[in-house]
């Protein structure tokens, strides 16, 4: 999924919906050389969508988790608060590969924030991502957006 792709995505989401001036700048942040503008155009962007469940904005959760998931602390209980930050900031969709800790399990902070945790978490999110994009019909990025 490249730039342009996603950039053709938020377009084509956003034909139906009324825009302010604040929602098209973000909307040309796409086409930013700078993948930080990217992801943060995209994060914003994401509320903005009528239907949360549309391929639009699971493309969208898509590229924003497989850059999330290359910027992770490499610590257990960091990256796994990253993780839970990343899902609340998409609106805790129920299609979410996550768990979060005390919610979605009874594990104890100290069961859950472990390297095991951390990695099966991964392992899962990256799973979830291949499958998903598959589904949508995407490419994954060979590089950061």
């Amino acid at each position: 999924m490249t730039v342009a792709d996603v950039r053709q995505l938020a377009e084509e989401a956003l034909a139906d919906v009324e825009t302010d001036e604040q929602t098209r700048k973000l909307v040309d942040l796409i086409d930013a050389a700078e993948p930080g503008a990217v992801t943060e155009a995209l994060t914003a962007l994401a509320p903005v969508l009528p239907d949360a469940d549309s391929d639009a904005h699971r493309s969208w959760v898509c590229v924003l988790l497989w850059d999330a998931l290359g910027t992770l602390p490499s610590d257990p209980l960091y990256g796994l608060i990253a993780l839970t930050d990343f899902w609340e900031t998409m609106g805790r969709p129920a299609w979410k590969p996550h768990s979060v800790q005390g919610i979605d399990d009874a594990l104890t902070p100290n069961e859950y924030y472990t390297d095991d945790r951390f990695n099966l978490a991964l392992t899962r999110h990256s799973q979830w991502l291949e499958r998903e994009v598959a589904r949508i019909g995407g490419v994954l990025p060979t590089a950061t957006v």
